[in-house]
């Protein structure tokens, strides 16, 4: 029996609001991040009267008040961290580890023998009870938001309620062969980046799959605020040349090949000013935390460098800077922050990998640097420091592109197109 969906799109056409479609958006991501940011702006523009969304976080997020304020119900479950799962033979040379590399073969059906062990006692009871919520809440599509390792769980659920689901692509990883087979379970894979795209289908080739870009909400980057306002907020003087970085505190965003940049730069900008915004999710990111306050201080960059801990207000603390260091010292898989920076109108300095390049042109919107090189970063840093013209003509065609390719909108309308395709919509036309 084919649904009854009428479309408000063309004369004659309408929607009943009774055949809204249900989506419930599954978050498995342990503290706040890019992932959890895109639902929130996907929401911003979610066509509500095709679609109602249910947001379900496998933890408390900080964005779960600003979901609730999208109209979105937000669910949190207590569930386990799904790094559980994770085991690799003990690294001292056993009897058994050299048995066991002698014989390839057998090493790996014990890895995989194991990994079904631990999926038995972790994964698949939250897999069960993530089908009972599917159930309960009469779902009709699941919009699994991370990669299919980190989702193998909500991917079996969508298998036992035999619901369709879309996996929203937003990092790498490392698939076993239980994901290559539980993969063919999911209907449509979204990729944030044609980089993403190809690392994943050569290890994971979903039959329907496309690129969609990450989106903003332009409004929450106002081209003209107060910056002498926000500058004397956060303690900055006027004529500083502020720099910032926006991003998770973890090792590979790269955060020491910044302050060594900060270090050489200092020497031809006097007036030299940072402002680092994140904060540690977890105990490895505290303690990397506190080695980065003792790079500063060691290089003389203690009255200089500001770490801000999280902030809600990205977008004012942009306002107030002249340019954003994007420092990943990995391939990112896409880069929000780059487009964040863009959106401020401030000339943006990356690393020149993953999905970054598909963002920037270099030297029309934007300055790539080789990844892990602060001396090549210090020197885009003085670059756009001396030639204010320069770095006020890339801003601007920064904004620009943000306003072409990367908005919210435009992201709504693409992640639509495929929930149609899964759903199989059909327009029925009034009499």
């Amino acid at each position: 029996m084919k649904s009854e969906i009428r479309s408000s799109v063309g004369k004659g056409e309408v929607l009943k609001r009774s055949a809204r479609k249900r989506v419930l958006f599954v978050e498995c991501a342990a503290g706040f991040g890019g992932s959890s940011i895109v639902i929130r702006n996907l929401l911003k523009d979610l066509d509500r009267n095709r679609f109602e969304p249910i947001v379900l976080f496998y933890r408390h997020n900080q964005l779960v008040p600003e979901l609730e304020k999208t109209g979105a119900r937000v669910l949190v479950i207590d569930a386990w961290d799904g790094g559980k799962t994770a085991w690799r033979l003990p690294k001292k040379k056993t009897i058994l580890r050299r048995g066991l590399a002698a014989v390839p073969p057998l090493k790996a059906a014990v890895h995989f023998a194991r990994f079904l062990s631990l999926f038995c006692r972790h994964e698949l009871p939250v897999a069960l009870r993530l089908r009972r919520i599917m159930a309960r809440e009469r779902v009709d599509l699941v919009h699994l938001n991370d990669e299919p390792v980190g989702n193998r769980e909500a991917i079996v659920a969508c298998y036992l309620a035999r619901i369709p689901c879309v996996s929203h692509i937003h990092q790498f990883g490392y698939p076993n062969i239980f994901d290559r087979l539980i993969s063919r379970r999911v209907d449509y894979a979204i990729y944030i980046s044609r980089a993403m795209q190809q690392y994943w289908q050569e290890r994971l080739p979903f039959r329907r799959h496309r690129v969609i870009h990450n989106g903003l909400d332009l409004s929450d980057f106002a081209a003209v605020q107060d910056a002498a306002a926000i500058r004397h907020e956060l303690a900055l003087g006027g004529g500083d040349f502020v720099v910032a970085s926006v991003g998770r505190l973890t090792e590979w965003k790269g955060h020491r090949v910044l302050l060594r940049a900060l270090a050489l730069a200092r020497e031809k900008i006097p007036n030299l000013a940072c402002v680092v915004v994140g904060a540690p999710t977890s105990e490895p990111e505290v303690q990397y935390e506190s080695e980065l306050l003792r790079l500063r201080d060691s290089l003389g960059l203690a009255s200089v460098v500001r770490f801000l801990g999280h902030r809600s207000d990205i977008g004012r603390i942009l306002a107030s800077t002249d340019v954003l260091a994007h420092t990943s010292t990995s391939p990112e898989p896409f880069g929000l922050v780059v487009i964040e920076g863009m959106a401020a109108c401030l000339p943006v300095i990356a690393t020149n990998a993953g999905g970054v390049p598909e963002i920037i042109d270099h030297g029309v919107n934007g300055l790539l640097v080789a990844p892990g090189d602060p001396q090549a970063l210090a020197e885009a840093l003085m670059a756009i420091a001396s030639d204010r013209l320069f770095a006020r003509r890339i801003g601007l065609a920064a904004r620009s592109r943000v306003q072409e390719r990367f908005t919210t909108a435009r992201m709504a309308r693409e992640v639509e197109a495929v929930y149609e395709a899964v759903l199989n919509y059909q327009l029925i036309s009034v009499d």
